[in-house]
Parts: C-alpha cells; sequence; structure tokens
C-alpha cells in the first residue's frame, strides 16, 4: 500500500485532445522482385523476428531496407510530396523492414508514437486491407502503393485468407534531433 499521506495532488487531468494527422496514398511503379528476394534473405537470414512484434506473420530485421538504396528513391518520391504539402522537421528513416504475412497471419493494430511519419510500400496486390481506426479508412494493398501516414493513427489488418503471402516494406522517420535548434 502507497503512504499517501506525504503527498499533494495539485491536478490530475485526462481528457481526449484534438490532434492534426496526415494519410497520404500514392502510386510508383516499381521492382517487386528485387525487394521480395531481399525480404526473403532478411527472413532467412534473421528469423528471431518472426510472430514476435505487431507483425503477426515474417519479418525481417528491423533495420533492413534502412541502406537499401533502391527502397529509400522509392520512399524519397513520398517524402518529397510530404515536404511541399505539409510542414515537418527535419528527419531521418530510422527502421524499414520487410514483412511477409502469408494465410490466417495478420498485423495486430498498433500505431508508431515516437515518430513524425510512418508509412508502407505494397509490392503486390491482395485483399488483406490496412484498417486506420481513427480515420475509418481501410487501404487495399496494391503493387507500387505507398502510404504515408501519421505515426500517431492506430492500424492493423484482418487474419488473411489469402494463400499467395503478401510482401510489404513498413517504415519510420524520427525527427533529425542535430537539426532541432538551427
Amino acid at each position: 500500500m502507497i503512504n499517501t499521506s506525504s503527498m499533494k495532488l495539485i491536478k490530475h487531468v485526462e481528457r481526449p485532445i484534438k490532434k492534426d494527422t496526415f494519410l497520404i496514398e500514392l502510386e510508383l511503379k516499381i521492382n517487386s522482385s528485387y525487394l521480395i528476394k531481399a525480404i526473403e534473405e532478411g527472413i532467412n537470414s534473421n528469423s528471431n523476428y518472426n510472430y514476435v512484434t505487431h507483425v503477426k506473420g515474417k519479418m525481417t530485421s528491423w533495420d533492413h531496407f534502412v541502406k537499401d538504396q533502391y527502397f529509400l528513391s522509392l520512399v524519397k518520391t513520398g517524402t518529397n510530396y510530404l515536404d511541399e504539402h505539409i510542414s515537418l522537421t527535419s528527419c531521418y528513416l530510422r527502421d524499414a523492414w520487410g514483412t511477409k504475412v502469408g494465410y490466417n497471419d495478420r498485423i495486430r493494430e498498433h500505431h508508431h508514437y515516437g515518430c513524425i511519419i510512418s508509412g508502407v510500400l505494397y509490392l503486390q496486390d491482395s485483399d488483406q486491407e490496412l484498417y486506420f481506426r481513427e480515420l475509418d479508412i481501410s487501404i487495399a494493398p496494391k503493387k507500387g502503393k505507398l502510404i504515408l501516414f501519421s505515426p500517431l493513427l492506430k492500424h492493423g489488418t484482418k487474419a488473411s485468407l489469402n494463400k499467395k503471402p503478401r510482401y510489404s516494406i513498413a517504415f519510420n522517420y524520427n525527427e533529425d534531433e542535430s537539426q532541432r535548434w538551427k
């Protein structure tokens, strides 16, 4: 039991707040076979992430695509659009991991608090939609579809009923603290 006799509560506030969010959907021409092969290699070399995160499927290490020049060139297209339309601080790609979601696999609902941009690049068509609860929006995966969104938006999928696996690359950008006061 906690002794509260030496404590004086000054204020306790709990209430929802409104916060601006964004969700941007773009289509890019991509070489999905290169990226799928890289995901398979990452899963096979580092399988300790399989089924232990919000990805209830197979995945690479968190930083598997952070230095992949082809992936970076694709995502840069989307971040250039953001830079022109939304006021963002200087940032860097912190995480970029590949996922392979098979039959009965899913992405458990979650958010990416602490980041300033989150996203996913789909490598082929699928009917396993990504659902954003606060916006009540579902996004159908399509080859080359790039989704950029506010990290505070909760998102996830239902269990896949597809026999063919769905491949994607998820990623997060963080604020570049070294640029904060310049």
